[in-house]
C-alpha cells in the first residue's frame, strides 16, 4: 500500500460483512487519509451483503437497524450526520 501523499485513489472494499463495514468505516478512513493529503479521492465499494431487517424471535422488535445504527454512531461520532 502506498502512503497517502503519494497516490491519488484510495478504495476501501469489503464483501458481506466486510461491506457493511465498507459503509460504516468509508467516511472515517476518508477523514483520516485527508488529513494527509486532501487530494486523495477515497472510493467505498460493497461488494455485497444482504442483511435483513426482521423482528427478533425474542423481544419482537427489529434489533438490527437499533444495533447497526449504535454501530455507526460509534465509528462516525462526529464526523457525519447519520443516515435517516
Amino acid at each position: 500500500m502506498l502512503p497517502p501523499e503519494k497516490t491519488d485513489t484510495f478504495v476501501v472494499n469489503g464483501c458481506s460483512a466486510g461491506g457493511l463495514a465498507v459503509y460504516t468505516w468509508v467516511d472515517t478512513i476518508a477523514k483520516y487519509i485527508h488529513g494527509t493529503n486532501p487530494a486523495v479521492n477515497v472510493l467505498g465499494l460493497a461488494d455485497s451483503g444482504f442483511f435483513i431487517d426482521y423482528p427478533s424471535f425474542k423481544s419482537g422488535t427489529n434489533d438490527y437497524t437499533r444495533n447497526i445504527k449504535a454501530v455507526v454512531d460509534l465509528v462516525n461520532y462526529g464526523v457525519v450526520p447519520l443516515p435517516n
